[in-house]
């Protein structure tokens, strides 16, 4: 039998396919993450991919019973209340431990419904699959959801990477003393007082480009404005010391930045709002993106205290707003991924890379 071992985050991935599989409902929530009680969806069936194949845990939420099915065959049931049990178990094991743990009764239990990984295997933003019946409209449907969890550490929305990094031209007299300040990793480590002697020299730090062309042409795809806002994002972080993006999208709205006509429209607001939702939803940095929402439910968040709540992509505004409200931009590691140093290219540009990274707060 093969140990089913993971972190925080693997494990609330469990805990929630366990928490909706036993209660068989979700709730919706508005965009500070509290539940509306009254947009109930109840839940048909959980459909996951296992090393068997794929399968279908039905809900029959009269008897209490989830039945497992492969192929139009019976595999295992189990009832509503031991599920729910087996969920209490996993919560409790995520605040008492760290690090790469197991809990066995958990995985006796997941192996005896015929799960034998902590994670399904997926290529997308989908982390649970289920057919919802909604009661306001009258039917059924299949609809991919993405997990986060708030039970450890800050869930990331958009992961860093080399294809993150955006690259900016200085300009001015950029002296071997200010290269060797900025490079220099020995004592402080925090980037935006090392940034300091830029403004301090009125170097002016100019967006040039990103360093991957796939993730610049996905930002385009959405805004062909999104790649030069993005950066401002970026300068407003490392620079200014600003990470909350919802006071990111006011400042840019204030100091238009990139000279919009009409400052009276919405224009960063919207825009982020667009590229935040392709994050969540879709959009990889490194892979070539044709618009498709894999994760086209939404989100599903374990919230700190223990609760599951749905932000569905019905609700696209309360969604939006949730989005830019409750994220921030982050500093991932610079050596791994090779940014925060000035650089000096074949025709004399000086540039500096700076990454993206976003989390939820």
């Amino acid at each position: 039998m093969t140990e089913l071992k993971g972190n925080k985050g693997e494990w609330s991935e469990v805990f929630t396919f366990l928490n909706v599989l036993g209660k068989g409902r979700i709730y919706g929530a508005e965009g500070d993450v509290e539940s509306i009680d009254d947009v109930v969806l109840r839940v048909n069936k959980i459909i996951r991919e296992e090393e068997n194949g794929t399968l279908e845990f039905v809900i029959d939420n009269e008897t209490g019973e989830v039945t497992v099915h492969n192929k139009d065959k019976i595999v295992a049931t189990a009832s509503q209340e031991e599920i729910i049990e087996k969920s209490e178990l996993v919560l409790d094991a995520i605040d008492k431990s760290h690090g790469s743990f197991s809990i066995p009764p958990v995985e006796d239990f997941m192996q005896r419904i015929m799960c034998h990984r902590l994670k399904a295997p997926s290529q997308d933003k989908t982390d649970i699959t289920m057919e919802l019946y909604d009661p306001r409209v009258g039917f059924s449907f299949k609809q991919g959801f993405s997990i986060k969890s708030m039970l450890g550490s800050q869930s990331t929305l958009l992961n860093a990477s080399k294809a993150t990094n955006f690259i900016f031209r200085l300009t001015g007299d950029v002296t071997p003393k200010i290269i060797e300040k900025i490079n220099n990793r020995e004592g402080d480590k925090r980037l935006t007082p090392r940034y300091k002697v830029l403004t301090d020299n009125d170097i002016s730090i100019d967006f040039y480009g990103i360093e991957s062309d796939t993730f610049y042409d996905n930002l385009e795809l959405i805004d062909s404005e999104l790649p030069a806002i993005v950066a401002e994002m970026l300068k407003l972080y490392y620079i200014r010391g600003i990470n909350d993006i919802w006071e990111q999208a006011n400042i840019l709205a204030r100091e238009n930045p990139l000279g919009f006509r009409n400052e009276k429209f919405p224009h960063y607001e919207y825009k982020i709002k667009k590229f935040l939702v392709a994050c969540a939803l879709g959009m990889v940095p490194n892979t070539s993106w044709g618009g498709r929402e894999d994760a086209n439910g939404g989100f599903l968040i374990v919230r700190k205290d223990r609760d599951v709540e749905c932000h569905h992509i019905y609700n696209r505004n309360e969604f939006e707003n949730y989005l830019i409200k409750d994220t921030k931009l982050d500093t991932a590691s610079t050596s791994r991924h090779g940014f925060s140093f000035i650089e000096e290219l074949p025709d004399g540009n000086k540039i500096l890379k700076l990454n993206l990274q976003i989390r939820f707060k």
